[in-house]
């Protein structure tokens, strides 16, 4: 069965045609992008920039994968935004299509923002389908601009539409699930997708971010609000974290967390801005690390939804880190794996002790990994 897709417009569209086994579960990771996401800039040196997907995606597709397949995106719908934001925030970005402004210091838009931003939302929800329609196992979003900064009401930290809130409200509303999972792993904590989901036990949002550091949210005695207190966990971790502290913390937490809740689709807000190359922020992780992070998630999917995994990207702002280690998590999906060699310094450890006096009363947090 073939599949023709267009990405993008005017001289840089391109039509693609997939091949695949339509009449039985296809056991493969699917790329969704848009030319057009390229389009939208905050300003000519602002650092989410149209060459940090570019370059992205023309590394994956030299890498050329077996059993991988590429998919265009479509716009999301008002319908589908207002499902993660009100109804006053949503009609205001909607009218800014074709317009020039900005809302604050960071964040800013032009005539192609809204499109690249639905394009983006439309994206997260297709990869969503495919993956509870048996068509894909596992689907990475390579989009933007970033999602998880936006809250429920307005625009902030480069994000106008959280993706991750979109795609968890539409597995849960439109095709019916009972529980998600967001894992986090951005070296900034999702401030928005954490308002969105407080109230919410539905989904379980679990965060590791740098503290202190923009958007100065997170704090590991932010659990959520109402029925959704217990359903946030978050891990603020002090400048200087290592790739095997993350490690050691993703080993203890994602397997109990995961296991407890049983989601039925896991959502992973991949933002590369913990590598120790990026410019906004103090973490030591390497693309290693992040091929790592990814086997955990993924072997504890496996084990509780049938290895259902949506990947959606963030942040970060180094080029060539970010290409890497994109690149390395998706080598970890399709069986080519780099994982990193196990071991924690004190610093993990000390936070693993920390959080599970906060969690263990709802969750099986282990005392070691």
């Amino acid at each position: 069965m073939g599949t023709a897709f267009a990405m993008g417009s005017g001289p840089t569209r391109r039509v693609l045609t997939l091949n695949f086994e339509a009449d039985k579960r296809v056991d493969r990771l699917t790329f969704y992008t848009d030319d057009d996401m390229l389009l939208h800039s905050n300003d000519p040196h602002h650092p989410e920039r149209a060459e940090r997907v570019r370059r992205v995606v023309a590394r994956l597709q030299k890498a050329d994968f077996a059993r991988t397949a590429w998919q265009g995106a479509r716009e999301a719908t008002r319908e589908e935004v207002l499902r993660a934001h009100t109804s006053e925030y949503t009609d205001w970005w909607l009218n800014q299509r074709g317009e020039r402004g900005s809302i604050d210091g960071d964040t800013a838009y032009n005539a192609y923002s809204v499109r690249a931003s639905l394009l983006a939302a439309g994206a997260a929800i297709e990869a969503t389908d495919a993956i509870l329609q048996n068509h894909t196992r596992s689907a990475w979003a390579l989009t933007r601009p970033p999602g998880h900064h936006a809250e429920s009401h307005r625009a902030m930290g480069f994000c106008f539409i959280n993706h991750a809130a979109v795609a968890a409200r539409h597995a849960l509303d439109v095709h019916g699930l009972k529980r998600v999972m967001i894992i986090d792993w951005d070296v900034h904590h999702g401030n928005g997708t954490e308002e969105i989901f407080a109230d919410d036990p539905r989904v379980l949002y679990f965060s590791t971010h740098q503290a202190p550091l923009f958007p100065h949210t997170g704090a590991a005695r932010d659990q959520g609000r109402g029925k959704g207190e217990g359903y946030t966990v978050n891990l603020p971790l002090p400048a200087g974290i290592t790739g095997g502290d993350l490690r050691y913390l993703y080993r203890a937490f994602i397997p109990a967390l995961m296991a407890a809740h049983a989601p039925e689709l896991v959502i992973v807000s991949a933002g590369f801005d913990a590598h120790k190359n990026d410019p906004l922020a103090d973490f030591y992780l390497d693309h290693r690390d992040f091929a790592a992070l990814t086997r955990i998630v993924q072997d504890a999917a496996n084990i509780v939804c049938e290895g259902r995994t949506l990947f959606l990207l963030e942040g970060g702002y180094d080029v060539q880190a970010l290409s890497d280690s994109v690149l390395a998590c998706a080598q970890e999906l399709v069986g080519e794996t780099l994982t990193s060699t196990h071991g924690a310094g004190p610093m993990g450890e000390r936070v693993l002790r920390a959080a599970r006096k906060l969690h263990i009363d709802r969750w099986p947090i282990p005392e070691d990994a």
